[in-house]
Protein backbone atom coordinates (compact mmCIF):
# COMPACT_ATOMS: atom_id res chain seq x y z
CA UNK A 1 0.00 0.00 0.00
CA UNK A 2 2.94 2.34 0.70
CA UNK A 3 4.01 1.90 -2.93
CA UNK A 4 0.58 1.97 -4.60
CA UNK A 5 -1.13 4.79 -2.66
CA UNK A 6 1.27 7.52 -3.80
CA UNK A 7 1.86 5.95 -7.21
CA UNK A 8 -1.83 5.79 -8.05
CA UNK A 9 -2.74 9.20 -6.62
CA UNK A 10 -3.52 10.43 -10.15
CA UNK A 11 -6.75 8.39 -9.91
CA UNK A 12 -8.03 10.75 -7.21
CA UNK A 13 -8.73 13.34 -9.94
CA UNK A 14 -10.90 10.83 -11.78
CA UNK A 15 -12.80 9.40 -8.83
CA UNK A 16 -11.84 9.57 -5.14
CA UNK A 17 -13.82 6.43 -4.22
CA UNK A 18 -12.30 4.60 -7.20
CA UNK A 19 -8.82 5.59 -6.03
CA UNK A 20 -9.45 4.17 -2.56
CA UNK A 21 -10.93 0.97 -3.99
CA UNK A 22 -8.12 0.52 -6.55
CA UNK A 23 -5.34 1.04 -3.99
CA UNK A 24 -7.01 -1.33 -1.53
CA UNK A 25 -7.74 -3.94 -4.22
CA UNK A 26 -4.28 -3.97 -5.80
CA UNK A 27 -2.57 -3.88 -2.40
CA UNK A 28 -4.69 -6.86 -1.33
CA UNK A 29 -3.77 -8.63 -4.57
CA UNK A 30 -0.06 -8.21 -3.86
CA UNK A 31 -0.65 -9.26 -0.24
CA UNK A 32 -2.51 -12.37 -1.37
CA UNK A 33 0.26 -13.21 -3.81
CA UNK A 34 2.82 -12.96 -1.02
CA UNK A 35 0.62 -14.89 1.41
CA UNK A 36 0.12 -17.95 -0.81
CA UNK A 37 3.80 -18.61 -1.47
CA UNK A 38 5.32 -21.49 0.45
CA UNK A 39 7.49 -20.99 3.49
CA UNK A 40 11.00 -22.27 3.79
CA UNK A 41 13.67 -22.28 1.13
CA UNK A 42 11.21 -22.05 -1.77
CA UNK A 43 9.84 -18.68 -0.75
CA UNK A 44 12.69 -16.74 -2.35
CA UNK A 45 12.01 -18.44 -5.66
CA UNK A 46 8.23 -18.18 -5.39
CA UNK A 47 7.99 -14.51 -4.37
CA UNK A 48 9.33 -13.11 -7.67
CA UNK A 49 6.94 -15.43 -9.49
CA UNK A 50 4.02 -14.24 -7.37
CA UNK A 51 4.87 -10.59 -8.06
CA UNK A 52 5.13 -11.31 -11.79
CA UNK A 53 1.69 -12.93 -11.81
CA UNK A 54 0.12 -10.09 -9.80
CA UNK A 55 1.70 -7.41 -12.02
CA UNK A 56 0.49 -9.28 -15.11
CA UNK A 57 -3.03 -9.36 -13.68
CA UNK A 58 -2.84 -5.67 -12.76
CA UNK A 59 -1.73 -4.75 -16.28
CA UNK A 60 -4.73 -6.58 -17.78
CA UNK A 61 -7.67 -6.48 -15.37
CA UNK A 62 -10.11 -4.85 -14.69
CA UNK A 63 -11.06 -2.55 -17.57
CA UNK A 64 -7.99 -3.51 -19.58
CA UNK A 65 -5.69 -3.03 -16.60
CA UNK A 66 -4.10 -0.17 -14.71
CA UNK A 67 -0.54 -0.23 -16.03
CA UNK A 68 0.56 2.86 -14.11
CA UNK A 69 2.66 2.94 -10.94
CA UNK A 70 4.12 -0.42 -11.90
CA UNK A 71 7.26 -1.92 -10.45
CA UNK A 72 9.20 -1.60 -13.74
CA UNK A 73 8.43 2.12 -13.83
CA UNK A 74 10.27 2.51 -10.54
CA UNK A 75 13.38 1.17 -12.26
CA UNK A 76 13.41 3.43 -15.33
CA UNK A 77 16.76 4.99 -14.37
CA UNK A 78 18.26 1.94 -12.68
CA UNK A 79 21.12 -0.19 -13.98
CA UNK A 80 18.59 -2.99 -14.47
CA UNK A 81 16.43 -1.04 -16.93
CA UNK A 82 18.22 -2.33 -20.07
CA UNK A 83 16.96 -5.88 -19.46
CA UNK A 84 13.49 -4.69 -20.47
CA UNK A 85 14.71 -4.07 -24.00
CA UNK A 86 15.54 -7.72 -24.54
CA UNK A 87 13.67 -9.72 -21.95
CA UNK A 88 10.60 -7.64 -21.07
CA UNK A 89 9.12 -5.74 -18.17
CA UNK A 90 8.01 -8.83 -16.29
CA UNK A 91 11.62 -10.03 -16.06
CA UNK A 92 12.49 -6.69 -14.49
CA UNK A 93 9.75 -7.27 -11.93
CA UNK A 94 11.21 -10.69 -11.14
CA UNK A 95 14.75 -9.32 -10.85
CA UNK A 96 13.77 -6.49 -8.51
CA UNK A 97 11.87 -8.83 -6.20
CA UNK A 98 14.67 -11.43 -6.38
CA UNK A 99 17.19 -8.76 -5.38
CA UNK A 100 15.00 -7.94 -2.39
CA UNK A 101 15.04 -11.63 -1.48
CA UNK A 102 18.82 -11.72 -1.90
CA UNK A 103 19.21 -8.76 0.44
CA UNK A 104 17.02 -10.60 2.93
CA UNK A 105 19.23 -13.67 2.54
CA UNK A 106 22.35 -11.58 3.14
CA UNK A 107 20.82 -10.11 6.28
CA UNK A 108 20.28 -13.69 7.49
CA UNK A 109 23.83 -14.66 6.45
CA UNK A 110 22.55 -17.09 3.84
CA UNK A 111 25.21 -16.66 1.17
CA UNK A 112 24.07 -19.21 -1.41
CA UNK A 113 20.68 -17.66 -2.32
CA UNK A 114 22.29 -14.22 -2.51
CA UNK A 115 25.05 -15.53 -4.78
CA UNK A 116 22.53 -17.26 -7.06
CA UNK A 117 20.54 -14.04 -7.45
CA UNK A 118 23.72 -12.04 -8.04
CA UNK A 119 24.70 -14.48 -10.79
CA UNK A 120 21.22 -14.32 -12.33
CA UNK A 121 21.24 -10.52 -12.32
CA UNK A 122 24.73 -10.52 -13.84
CA UNK A 123 23.69 -12.90 -16.63
CA UNK A 124 20.55 -10.88 -17.44
CA UNK A 125 22.49 -7.61 -17.38
CA UNK A 126 25.25 -9.05 -19.57
CA UNK A 127 22.67 -10.37 -22.01
CA UNK A 128 21.06 -6.94 -22.23
CA UNK A 129 24.45 -5.31 -22.75
CA UNK A 130 25.55 -7.58 -25.61
CA UNK A 131 22.20 -8.19 -27.30
CA UNK A 132 21.76 -6.40 -30.60
CA UNK A 133 20.02 -3.08 -30.29
CA UNK A 134 17.78 -1.35 -32.75
CA UNK A 135 19.21 0.80 -35.46
CA UNK A 136 18.03 4.20 -36.54
CA UNK A 137 16.09 4.29 -39.78
CA UNK A 138 15.62 8.03 -39.73
CA UNK A 139 14.83 10.80 -37.30
CA UNK A 140 11.68 12.86 -37.21
CA UNK A 141 10.89 16.25 -35.74
CA UNK A 142 8.05 16.13 -33.24
CA UNK A 143 6.11 18.99 -31.68
CA UNK A 144 4.42 18.27 -28.36
CA UNK A 145 1.33 20.41 -27.83
CA UNK A 146 -0.44 21.03 -24.55
CA UNK A 147 -3.45 23.26 -24.97
CA UNK A 148 -3.66 24.24 -21.33
CA UNK A 149 -6.68 24.93 -19.23
CA UNK A 150 -7.75 24.43 -15.66
CA UNK A 151 -5.75 21.81 -13.77
CA UNK A 152 -6.99 19.08 -11.44
CA UNK A 153 -10.50 19.19 -12.84
CA UNK A 154 -12.71 16.29 -13.71
CA UNK A 155 -13.49 15.52 -17.33
CA UNK A 156 -16.63 17.22 -18.58
CA UNK A 157 -17.93 16.42 -22.05
CA UNK A 158 -19.36 19.94 -22.43
CA UNK A 159 -15.79 21.33 -22.33
CA UNK A 160 -14.64 19.28 -25.34
CA UNK A 161 -15.03 22.12 -27.88
CA UNK A 162 -12.98 24.50 -25.69
CA UNK A 163 -10.27 21.90 -25.13
CA UNK A 164 -10.09 21.18 -28.86
CA UNK A 165 -9.84 24.88 -29.64
CA UNK A 166 -7.03 25.35 -27.09
CA UNK A 167 -5.09 22.53 -28.75
CA UNK A 168 -5.70 23.96 -32.23
CA UNK A 169 -4.54 27.40 -31.06
CA UNK A 170 -1.40 25.92 -29.46
CA UNK A 171 -0.70 23.97 -32.65
CA UNK A 172 -0.74 27.22 -34.63
CA UNK A 173 2.16 28.47 -32.47
CA UNK A 174 4.54 25.80 -33.81
CA UNK A 175 7.41 27.39 -35.71
CA UNK A 176 9.01 25.59 -38.63
CA UNK A 177 8.38 22.21 -40.18
CA UNK A 178 7.60 19.18 -38.04
CA UNK A 179 6.83 15.62 -39.07
CA UNK A 180 4.44 14.88 -36.24
CA UNK A 181 2.30 16.94 -33.89
CA UNK A 182 1.44 15.08 -30.69
CA UNK A 183 -1.49 16.08 -28.53
CA UNK A 184 -2.12 14.59 -25.06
Amino acid sequence: MCWLAPGMLWMWDLTPPGYVVAVAFYSALFGAGAAIIPGGAGRRLALPGAFVVVELIRWRWPFGGVPLATLPMTQAASPLAPVVRTLGSLLLVALVVAIGGALSALAQRQWRPAAIVAALVAVCSLWAAVAPSAYRLRTIDVALVQGGGPQRTRADITENPQVLQRHLDATQLINGHVDLVLWP
